[in-house]
């Protein structure tokens, strides 16, 4: 009984030497249309082995290491995130507090302005006119200067818009 060479495969052509199916000779650019012109054809290097399990166990073990460690990155990324938006949200509400009191501080002054300033000032403009009326040398002086109110000017009506022109003519 004759041992088989572990050099051939079934099938192979005993004119291409060396381990490998036979479709190993055949050449990188080989096109069905042009046939072969009779020249020895370059041979391909056989495909590389499988890698040992023992390899692939190990870049089992360093993938699962780098994904951990992205992880961690990626966790402690948005824990910092977190801390920095809390603070963003807490500063937020502080200023809107000190906005809101700074609101009423100022609803406060325009209270007082509208309900001590403003009368005063109304009754000394209405003193000065009638001091202007009275005594001819002041009424160029306050003629140079209008009534002071503190009613808004009444708005002046725009003009109404006009018709657009017929085009073409």
């Amino acid at each position: 009984m004759t041992t088989p060479d572990p050099n051939k495969t079934p099938g192979s052509n005993p004119s291409n030497a060396g381990p490998g199916p036979a479709s190993w000779a055949e050449p990188i650019d080989s096109d069905p249309s042009n046939p072969p012109t009779g020249a020895p054809l370059p041979r391909r290097d056989p495909p590389p082995a499988v890698e040992s399990l023992a390899s692939l166990a190990s870049s089992v073990r360093s993938l699962r290491a780098m994904f951990q460690i992205a992880l961690v990155a990626l966790i402690l990324a948005l824990a910092v995130l977190n801390v920095f938006f809390l603070l963003q949200v807490r500063n937020l509400r502080i200023q809107a507090y000190e906005l809101q009191v700074t609101a009423v501080k100022m609803l406060e002054v325009v209270g007082d302005y509208e309900t001590n300033s403003v009368p005063l000032i109304q009754r000394l403009s209405t003193e000065l006119h009638q001091f202007a009326e009275r005594t001819p040398e002041f009424a160029p002086v306050m003629a140079r200067y209008p009534v002071v109110t503190n009613r808004p000017r009444a708005s002046t009506n725009a003009p109404a818009p006009t018709a657009p022109k017929p085009a073409g003519r």
